[in-house]
């Protein structure tokens, strides 16, 4: 199934999309069909540097020009123009592994036990406990 709408549909206000063209001829040369990054012409970009005013503050100049779609490869022209858009699809997310769950030690179970004075001790002085399983 093919997500790709004809280019009369597309975003014209800068919105980055994925652009297609069929295959096509240019001057009896076959075009290929292809792919591209790219967007609608808008704001500044439709300024061209046309040198400085010429007077002592030199102060830049403009000549405003025609939108037209603007790939990152540069390959479409009025001649051989993308014929086909989609959106761009969302960025990868990262799959992050589930959270351990917490360590919690177990008993088990008494160590001998030391104390000095062993009519107050009830063998409880020296638990041993299980560890994570990493240490």
């Amino acid at each position: 199934m093919s997500d790709w709408q004809d280019i009369a549909t597309a975003p014209m206000d800068g919105t980055e999309i994925l652009l297609a063209s069929i295959g096509q001829t240019f001057d009896g040369v076959p075009v290929p069909p292809r792919v591209t990054l790219g967007h609608y012409t808008v704001g500044d970009e439709l300024l061209r540097d046309a040198g400085d005013c010429g007077g002592a503050c030199r102060c830049p100049e403009y000549e405003e020009i025609e939108p037209f779609w603007m790939s990152w490869d540069g390959g479409f022209t009025d001649e051989n123009p993308p014929t086909h858009w989609q959106p761009l699809p969302p960025p990868p997310i990262r799959e992050s592994s589930p959270e351990p769950a917490a360590f919690k030690p177990q008993l088990l179970g008494y160590d001998e036990c030391r104390c000095i004075l062993t009519q107050y001790c009830d063998g409880t002085c020296r638990p041993i406990y299980s560890r994570p399983p990493n240490e």
